[in-house]
């Protein structure tokens, strides 16, 4: 009887760290709209936590996710952010090759 229990505690913590230790990307909920260096405007829906996204922005920029958004002056989010736009704020004069989301 003590080898059947100490099997299902075993079997139970196996289960428990596999199922713990799952996890998925989490993305921002919401639309990052921005304006190509064409004048063309260009969404990134629901972007990636965490994800860097090589991006060419001029211009107007709104940030209508639930997370901050950093933008950088080079792609590869590469040094430090030149800007960082709260969630669902805009920004009139931005410019920015890369951009990543955090929560």
């Amino acid at each position: 009887m003590k080898r059947v229990i100490t099997s299902a505690v075993v079997v139970a913590v196996s289960a428990l760290l596999a199922l713990g230790t799952t996890s998925s990307a989490y993305a921002a909920d919401g639309k990052f709209i921005y304006t190509k260096p064409n004048k063309d405007i260009a969404t990134l829906d629901n972007p990636i936590d965490g994800k860097c996204y090589n991006v060419d922005g001029v211009g107007h920029t709104f940030n209508d996710t639930d997370t901050y958004a950093l933008l950088f002056h080079d792609a590869g989010c590469i040094g430090s952010h030149e800007e960082a736009l709260n969630p669902h704020k805009q920004a009139i004069e931005s410019e920015f090759k890369s951009v990543k989301f955090i929560a």
